[in-house]
C-alpha cells in the first residue's frame, strides 16, 4: 500500500503534537515531495534549513514525512511553540501505530505514546535549531525493528541521538516517498499578525547515500482551501511581505517553503547581499541595517566571500550576537550623520537599488 503524498496525514500528525484549544491551522500549507530511487531502505536523511525563522511568539511546524513497507507512516521535523515552557523550539519524531519508544541524550527528551486520531510512539526534545544551519536528520533501522533517529548540524558539527521507536515484527524497511510541508498554527492570532517564515527542504539520499533522489519526481505545491486566512499573494510581494503560501523547488532541486500571511505588508526580514554588505530591514524602525564586525559597531561588515553557506552563517552570528547597524540609528548618525539619499549607498539598497539585491 502506497501512502505517497498525502496531505491530510500530515494535517492530522500536527494536531497530534499541537492539540489545544483555541488552535486552528491555517488551512493552506506549503508542501511538496521527492521520490528516492530504490525501494525498501534500511536509512534515509533529510536535510532541513530554516532560512527565515517567525520568533519566539509563534507556532509552526516544518515536517518530513515517511512510509513504512507492510506498516504506517510517520514524520519528523523541527517546530517553535510559543506556549511551551522553557524550551520553545522542539525536534520532533513520531511514528503511527507502534509499541514503544526510548529517549535519546537530548536532556529534556520525552518518549511516550499518543493518541488522539490514532495512535503510536513519539519521541521529543528541546533543540535549539538556528538559522542558516543545515540539519541531516537520519532515520534507520536497527535490530527488533527499532527505528532510531540522529541529527547533525552541519554547520557546526554538533550531533545528537534524538532516540528511537519500536515498530511492529512484521513491518519491513522505509518506502522511497518523502513528503514536506509546513504548517502555522494561530492560537487567537489575526492572519494580519502571523509573521515571514521560509525553510528549506534538501533532497533526500537513501542507504547512508547510496540512493538518491529522482529529479524528474520532486514536487512543490500548496494544498488545503483559503477558508481560514487571505492567503492570497499580493501582486509584486517581497520576500518578507504579502507572499501568501508559496512552494517552489529552486535549481539544486531543494523544496523553499515560504509563508508571510497579511492584509497589509509586513516588514521584510530576509538578508540581502548588496554589493559586498549583508542588508536587512530593520522589523522596528522598517530602515535597512547592515551586519557588523565585533570589532567595529559603527561600520558594515565588507564579505571577502560571497558563498552561500559562509553569508548564511555570518547572518546567523550576527542574529545571535545582536551585531548590527540601522541607518538613521543614534549610532548611526553619531558616526556618519544624516542618511544619504542618493544611490549605491547601503542605506538605500531596499528603497533606490533593490535589483541589485542578491538573495542569500
Amino acid at each position: 500500500m502506497s501512502y505517497r503524498f498525502r496531505p491530510f496525514f500530515a494535517s492530522v500528525l500536527t494536531m497530534l503534537i499541537l492539540a489545544a484549544p483555541s488552535v486552528a491551522a491555517i488551512e493552506t500549507t506549503p508542501a511538496g515531495g521527492f521520490e528516492l530511487a530504490a525501494d525498501n531502505l534500511d536509512s534515509v536523511e533529510y536535510r532541513f534549513r530554516i532560512d527565515e525563522d517567525p520568533g519566539d511568539s509563534s507556532f509552526i511546524f516544518w515536517a518530513q514525512q515517511f512510509w513504512i513497507n507492510g506498516g504506517a507512516g510517520g514524520y519528523l521535523g523541527l517546530q517553535r511553540d510559543a506556549h511551551a515552557e522553557p524550551y520553545k523550539k522542539k525536534v520532533i519524531f513520531s511514528i503511527w501505530d507502534t509499541l514503544a519508544s526510548r529517549k535519546g541524550n537530548i536532556p529534556g527528551t520525552k518518549a511516550q505514546p499518543f493518541g488522539g486520531e490514532g495512535v503510536g510512539q513519539q519521541v521529543i526534545a528541546p533543540l535549539d535549531w538556528k538559522i542558516g544551519h543545515t540539519y541531516a536528520f537520519t532515520l534507520r533501522l536497527l535490530a527488533d525493528r527499532w527505528w532510531s533517529v540522529h541529527i547533525a548540524d552541519e554547520t557546526t558539527g554538533q550531533q545528537w541521538d534524538l532516540g528511537g521507536i519500536q515498530a511492529r515484527p512484521s513491518w519491513q524497511r522505509l518506502q522511497p516517498y518523502v513528503s514536506t510541508f509546513t504548517e502555522v498554527y494561530l492560537r487567537n492570532q489575526a492572519c494580519e499578525e502571523i509573521p515571514y517564515a521560509r525553510a528549506s527542504f534538501l533532497p533526500p539520499v537513501g542507504n547512508y547515500g547510496d540512493v538518491v533522489d529522482l529529479p524528474s519526481k520532486r514536487s512543490a505545491y500548496t494544498y488545503g482551501s483559503y477558508g481560514m486566512c487571505d492567503t492570497a499573494q499580493a501582486p509584486g510581494a517581497r520576500p518578507g511581505e504579502n507572499v501568501g503560501v508559496s512552494a517552489r523547488s529552486d535549481a539544486s532541486g531543494t523544496l523553499v517553503h515560504e509563508i508571510g500571511l497579511s492584509n497589509r505588508p509586513q516588514r521584510e526580514s530576509s538578508w540581502y547581499l548588496y554589493r559586498n554588505t549583508l542588508v536587512s530591514v530593520d522589523t522596528v524602525s522598517g530602515q535597512t541595517k547592515c551586519i557588523t564586525p565585533r570589532s567595529n559597531p559603527t561600520g558594515c561588515y565588507q564579505v571577502a566571500r560571497t558563498d552561500r553557506d559562509y553569508l548564511r552563517q555570518l547572518v546567523s552570528d550576527a542574529s545571535s550576537t545582536g551585531n548590527t547597524l540601522t541607518c538613521g540609528s543614534p549610532n548611526y548618525v553619531k558616526t556618519w550623520g544624516a542618511v544619504p539619499s542618493y544611490p549605491h549607498h547601503w542605506c538605500n539598497a531596499f528603497s533606490i537599488e533593490r535589483k541589485a539585491l542578491q538573495a542569500l
